[in-house]
């Protein structure tokens, strides 16, 4: 003899499997999303660098860049920077690299900045 409420058993039993195969297919699809996170420290140095106002005279120091150049506190950075085509200064490690030309005219000469900022997580 076959019970009665057999058949509301066996629905049970599949809503039961159709959810946990609802549930791997789910988190098969999260699972293999390549989540890049240095295109979003590309992202913080592009906005921290284009937002800075910058002269030339915070070449000359460091720690003014340092200072005018806002970071989340989770992101390490350090500089390269060029004066004409010549490093003056490195303190970088290996990261992300994000860099801004700058131009510079005085009187008498024209000076060309180029300054790479390396980002990382910390």
């Amino acid at each position: 003899m076959i019970p009665k409420n057999r058949s509301g058993f066996v629905r049970i039993l599949e809503a039961t499997v159709a959810c946990i195969m609802i549930i791997l297919v789910f988190s098969y699809l999260i699972m293999s999303q390549n989540f890049n996170y240095n295109s979003s420290l590309e992202f913080i140095g592009y906005n921290a660098l284009y937002s800075a106002h910058i002269e030339e005279s915070d070449f000359e120091n460091i720690s003014s860049l340092y200072k005018k150049i806002e970071l989340p506190s989770n992101v390490g950075y350090g500089f390269e920077i060029y004066k004409n085509g010549e490093l003056i200064y490195s303190n970088s490690e290996e990261g992300v690299v994000v860099e801004r030309n700058f131009v510079f005219e005085n009187n008498s000469s024209v000076n060309f900045y180029k300054l790479r900022l390396i980002l990382w997580w910390r």
